[in-house]
């Protein structure tokens, strides 16, 4: 029977163990912290009194933000009376609401706005809260501002200001005594939810989007937009005047793939050189058109409409349309097509009678 053989420990384990360890004695002098400072920790400036104090000029602030970096709150904040709750008054700031909710309160109802400009400070961006019952505008702000998943409520004029180049994203404005949401030119409102706005729902200037976008209860038009924007992918119910128009007299919109339903002054109105497309439009129970065009030159085509006088109604003035495709469910009028100016305009024949369909025509519009 083989024993075990015993173990050994060479000097070379040895030596090498040793190598693995450093000095004993530590080296002269204090002892040097290995953590990180806060300011890079934390690489931003908390909102409060100390860090960024208002003022009590023109226009008093309860805070006030005068220079630019990464701001945050830690908790929530209410203004008083007529004193604006964050002020910005340089370029190239970020707020970060954190979750919390800047709301007015207190002795009065006041008539300042929770968050606003000084002048016109550009790239301001304002995220992730809550702003409640303010006595102005939820928010004002210059060109080049970014506004992210707020929750607006409860403004006497409108939730959202900006001007020029801005961003309004994922956002929720309900109860705005005018418009809920109204950016300047260049701009895009994206994914937003809007309801019970006083005034129109969604405006934008010249050469805006608006896509993704629910809007419910205005008391104007759902979403306006000027020349050369584009409203895609919305829907909107429930409007006093027209679900999506264009301004007066501002044409070349693209209007594709919305739904609208039960808008009371009608569905979709649209000026000269614009694409209606793709939309269906319900005005059950109401004696407006589905689709109404004020100008020449528009293409309409592969539009759903039920109910309403009309499926698409051209203006007597109204020349070198194109109407091509629609479908005409219930129309009030005829066969929803009867009141467009056929001679001064191209529209597709119109099959009324069921079954097999009666024309080999591709520009055929249906009318049931």
């Amino acid at each position: 029977m083989m024993l075990p053989r015993p173990r050994t420990l060479t000097m070379l384990t040895l030596t090498c163990c040793a190598a693995g360890f450093g000095p004993l004695d530590p080296p002269a002098g204090p002892i040097q912290g290995t953590s990180k400072p806060l300011s890079e920790v934390e690489p931003r400036t908390a909102i409060g009194p100390a860090t960024t104090p208002g003022d009590s000029d023109s226009t008093p602030s309860l805070y006030k933000i005068t220079q630019a970096g990464s701001y945050y709150l830690t908790g929530n904040i209410q203004a008083e009376g007529n004193v604006v709750a964050i002020e910005v008054a340089s370029d190239n700031v970020t707020i970060d609401l954190g979750g919390f909710t800047v709301s007015r309160g207190g002795a009065g109802a006041g008539t300042a706005s929770l968050i606003q400009r000084v002048n016109s400070p550009q790239n301001t961006t304002v995220r992730n809260g809550t702003l409640s019952n303010s006595g102005k505008h939820g928010l004002d702000l210059a060109n080049h501002a970014r506004i992210e998943r707020l929750s607006i409520t409860d403004t006497a004029d409108t939730g959202v200001v900006v001007s020029s180049r801005s961003i309004v994203e994922d956002c929720v404005v309900d109860t705005s005594g005018q418009s809920a949401i109204t950016v300047g030119p260049d701009s895009r409102i994206v994914g937003c939810i809007v309801y019970g706005s006083g005034s129109d729902g969604i405006v934008g200037t010249t050469n805006c989007e608006v896509s993704s976008c629910r809007v419910n209860n205005s008391g104007g038009h759902g979403i306006e937009v000027a020349y050369g924007s584009v409203v895609e992918g919305c829907s909107v119910r429930s409007s006093a005047l027209f679900g999506i128009s264009s301004s007066l007299n501002s044409g070349v919109a693209h209007f594709e793939r919305n739904i609208v339903t039960l808008n009371t002054g009608g569905g979709i109105r649209a000026y000269g050189s614009s694409r209606i497309t793709g939309n269906t439009v319900s005005m059950s129970g109401t004696a407006a058109p589905c689709i109404l065009i004020v100008g020449d030159g528009n293409h309409v085509e592969d539009n759903l409409t039920s109910s309403g006088s009309d499926s698409v109604r051209i203006e007597p003035t109204g020349d070198d349309n194109l109407v091509v495709g629609n479908v005409a469910q219930n129309p009030g009028v005829g066969n929803g097509f009867t009141n467009v100016n056929l001679a001064a305009n191209m529209i597709g024949p119109v099959v009324t009678a069921g079954g097999s369909i009666s024309t080999s025509s591709p520009f055929a519009n249906f009318s049931r």
